[in-house]
């Protein structure tokens, strides 16, 4: 080791989008999970709460990539004529994106915790509009931390 650094070698596949989409799913899974949880009723246990994290994080990354959501964010912005603007596109794309990821993770969520009962549209109806807000304001607050622990790392590791 000359010079007594390590330099670890280039991970293929590996990317700074990958990265992102991992580290803002997972933060962003926490804000919904404590959201939901608050709604619902409260704690119960720690288990049970990273239960649910971790579902909601695997959830919401079989989403992200299975659904072309950016994609779907743009053909938005382009059908309501909304300009290359950065500000008013990333908030528009953000909603798309938390409208798509929030549904899908209280879906599955729901269904495994009180599985197709009378209950589970009830529950949605009254989690959904809670769940919708806590994953856009913690989507828009989280993006900039996100980005920048993104940098940090991949910086880290060139």
């Amino acid at each position: 080791m000359p010079g007594g650094t390590v330099k670890l070698p280039q991970r293929p596949g590996v990317t700074d989008r990958v990265l992102f989409e991992c580290i803002q799913d997972f933060l962003v899974s926490h804000v919904i999970t404590v959201a939901g949880t608050l709604k619902a009723g409260g704690f119960t246990t720690a288990g049970a709460f990273y239960r649910e994290v971790l579902l909601a994080w695997c959830v919401n990354l079989v989403v992200a990539w299975l659904i072309p959501e950016s994609r779907l964010a743009g053909w938005l912005c382009r059908q309501i004529g909304v300009q290359e603007t950065p500000a008013p596109r990333f908030l528009l794309t953000l909603a798309v994106i938390v409208l798509i990821n929030v549904t899908c993770i209280l879906a599955c969520v729901l269904l495994w915790k009180v599985g197709p009962t009378p209950l589970y549209p009830v529950m949605f109806g009254r989690l959904f509009p809670t769940l919708l807000l806590a994953g856009y304001i913690g989507g828009c607050l989280l993006f900039p931390v996100t980005a920048w622990l993104v940098k940090r790392i991949l910086k880290e590791t060139a």
